[in-house]
């Protein structure tokens, strides 16, 4: 927007890492005179659940194809690896290393003096404007009003949309068969092979299989702080039998086929079937290698097992690497995509439909359709249900919001080992910025 010569205002009633890197690209940026200002640097700590694991008899036989691929340690570790730790380390300090160099740049203030305004913890909106980070203290209606002041008889426009979270709309058994047999690669690469171009635009995070899919793109965008990469594999199961001796249940077996019991949720992998199942993942890190070889070419600068091994870049890092092909966001993507198709960006139309942001947020669950046979389900996981059941609903509630909310994760993942022990999964970094 100010490239193109436009003002630019924001308003905010805080200072945080997401609001001073948005007001570093406005040219009219306005704190509220006593707005809170955290601007304090990057605080990531992760959650490690050996512990809760163990009280539920729940053991994770995880096996890991990269050694930077570091997801899954939580399950079987109290603390990171030495990869896990370096790796987050690297990332952290660039991410942070962006927010300090693109709000110095935006509101042309020395890196130093950003680096020590976020050293003191905490300030004031004046100290903030006084530093030069704002440039006005004012309330919400004082802003409003120089808004409108600014720009006699302009139409304010107060909705904002977002894309489809809801994913495929399954109406019955033949979208089902649809979209199990047009699978994601298949998919672009059918695309591909009609001429039509292929530009792929990245969000906050776009590693391991998000990766995977875009790797075949003419040109793929990410934004400078874009999670990138985790090229690797994992591979794990939950194996319940210390659960299910605490309650004294016993099972027994009757199996025909050597390895035919591998998947058994009651005991860990044996050596012999933990080396079929790390034979397979390395069968799925070559095919991920290969993609990327096939789709990246002569634009990756360097090795690809250098850049492999579960390790994950940035945005910009990524760029340098040649996994990515520019900076930019879904704008710079869908001009560019214009550009080559000789059509007017402003005609492109997104599918599906944008949403408002609040549509169905409050909206009533949806009525199943009449004379409907087909659902998509949940598979449920025992390991899931015996954690539950250790926890107890009290213990829960009375758990933190983060780590309730940590909990909800761990459960989801323990759910989705359930359909597939080995999984093209990117890394579970979660980094406040507001």
């Amino acid at each position: 927007m100010r490239a193109a010569g436009k003002d630019v205002w924001l308003y905010s009633d805080s200072y945080s890492n997401a609001t001073a890197l948005l007001g570093s690209a406005a040219n009219r940026f306005t704190l509220m005179p006593e707005g809170d200002v955290s601007f304090s640097g990057i605080y990531s700590e992760s959650m490690y659940y050996k512990g809760l694991l163990d009280k539920a008899g729940v053991v994770a036989d995880v096996i890991h194809i990269g050694d930077f691929k570091s997801f899954g340690e939580e399950y079987y570790r109290d603390a990171p690896s030495d990869f896990a730790k370096q790796q987050k380390e690297e990332l952290i300090g660039a991410i942070y290393d962006q927010i300090v160099t693109g709000v110095a740049e935006g509101r042309k203030v020395p890196a130093e003096k950003i680096r020590e305004l976020v050293d003191l913890g905490t300030f004031s909106p004046q100290q903030a404007k006084a530093a030069g980070l704002v440039d006005e203290l004012k309330h919400r209606t004082d802003f409003s009003a120089a808004v409108k002041a600014a720009y006699e008889g302009a139409e304010f426009d107060r909705g904002y949309e977002l894309p489809d979270l809801e994913g495929p709309e399954i109406d019955g058994m033949m979208d089902i068969i649809k979209l199990i047999s047009e699978v994601l690669w298949e998919a672009t690469d059918e695309w591909k092979a009609s001429g039509r171009p292929f530009v792929v635009a990245m969000g906050g995070v776009a590693a391991s299989g998000g990766y995977y899919i875009s790797s075949g793109a003419d040109r793929i965008f990410a934004e400078e702080g874009t999670v990138t990469g985790s090229i690797g594999v994992v591979g794990m199961k939950m194996v319940l039998g210390g659960a299910m001796e605490k309650l004294g249940i016993s099972t027994h077996a009757t199996q025909r086929g050597k390895n035919a019991g591998a998947q058994s949720m009651t005991r860990p992998f044996s050596a012999e079937e933990s080396k079929l199942v790390r034979d397979s993942m390395l069968q799925v890190y070559g095919t991920f290698k290969k993609r990327i070889e096939s789709g990246r070419g002569e634009r990756l600068k360097g090795e690809l097992e250098g850049m492999a091994g579960g390790r994950v870049f940035t945005g910009s890092r990524a760029l340098e690497l040649g996994l990515v092909d520019e900076l930019g966001g879904l704008g710079e993507a869908i001009a560019h995509a214009a550009e080559k198709c000789g059509v007017d960006a402003d005609a492109i139309r997104l599918v599906p439909e944008p949403k408002g942001a609040f549509d169905g947020l409050f909206a009533a669950p949806e009525e199943p359709r009449e004379g409907e046979i087909v659902r998509m389900g949940t598979k449920a996981s025992p390991a899931a249900d015996a954690l539950l059941a250790t926890l107890g609903e009290a213990q829960l509630a009375g758990l933190p919001k983060p780590a309730r909310e940590a909990v909800a994760r761990v459960l989801e993942r323990i759910e989705s080992c359930s359909d597939s022990t080995i999984q093209l999964i990117g890394p579970d970094i979660r980094i406040p910025l507001d």
